[in-house]
């Protein structure tokens, strides 16, 4: 059933999606596209003038500002659109339809969860994607294919597959989920007072902000204040990208029961 519920988020998302990736893929080729020409039209130039500058760069900038604006607008899409579905299938009236299915409530969050980690990996490969078109437009893309070897490749490879680049990528993930958790919470505690619920939930969000990132401080003070010289000892041993790691892994894990446990007992659909 968390199979057809991903599927469910993905269905009334991934064509809006797909529109503004595609977009930013076009006008990615077409930036190459002027990058080359102006470098052209700037190299002959110079050669005749050293102090000559190109007005047809402003093409370039504003292609640039259109591209960047389509991945501002990207991700806000991504991030917007799970908040939503999260208020209106489960907070709003929505909600009453939903708790009725055959699933538990905490498969109704994970499948949001879930559904947007997918999107952030897919927004972050579409992104290398758009950098191959900027290379096509360029035309240096088939020389850059020739230059490419086999040893490039393993190495490539050994770098992806490097435990602390994978430990990287998923402390990136976690801290995403670990955010869009947070903001979860936020509206299922304002979801629980008859009045002002969106201002209950910005002050919920002040507070934690606030509160959260102190408690990555806790094994500091926790050492100080016990003198526990086998944890710090223990601590010595790791990075502080697993350290964050951890932490993003525990706050994950306390918003997503803290999400859950509210939707399950305290929720109010009035």
């Amino acid at each position: 059933m968390l199979g057809k519920l991903i599927h469910f988020e993905f269905k009334s998302t991934y064509k809006l999606f797909l529109i503004l990736i595609g977009a930013e893929f076009l006008l990615s080729i077409v930036l190459g596209m002027s990058v080359n020409t102006n470098l052209q039209i700037m190299s002959e130039r110079m050669t005749n003038d050293p102090l000559y500058t190109s007005s047809s760069s402003t093409a370039s900038f504003i292609l640039v500002l259109m591209v960047v604006g389509i991945v501002v607008a990207t991700f806000m899409m991504i991030f917007g659109s799970s908040v939503q579905h999260f208020h209106k299938n489960l907070l709003s009236g929505q909600g009453y339809l939903m708790h009725t299915l055959p699933v538990t409530t905490w498969e109704l969050v994970l499948s949001k969860v879930i559904t947007y980690l997918i999107y952030v990996v897919l927004f972050v490969l579409a992104q290398l994607v758009c950098l191959v078109g900027i290379m096509i437009g360029t035309g240096q893309f088939i020389d850059l294919i020739r230059t490419l070897d086999f040893d490039w490749l393993v190495h490539a490879l050994k770098l992806v597959l490097d435990l602390g680049f994978l430990e990287l990528c998923a402390a990136y993930l976690f801290s995403a989920s670990q955010f869009l958790l947070l903001i979860y919470l936020c509206y299922s505690i304002g979801n629980l007072f008859p009045e002002h619920r969106l201002l209950v939930g910005i002050a919920t969000f002040i507070i934690l902000g606030m509160v959260v990132p102190s408690l990555f401080q806790f094994p500091s003070i926790f050492v100080v204040t016990f003198g526990a010289a086998q944890f710090m000892h223990a601590l010595n041993y790791m990075s502080y990208q697993t350290m964050t790691l951890i932490y993003s892994i525990i706050m994950n894990v306390v918003f997503f029961a803290a999400n859950v446990y509210i939707l399950r007992y305290h929720l109010n659909l009035e």
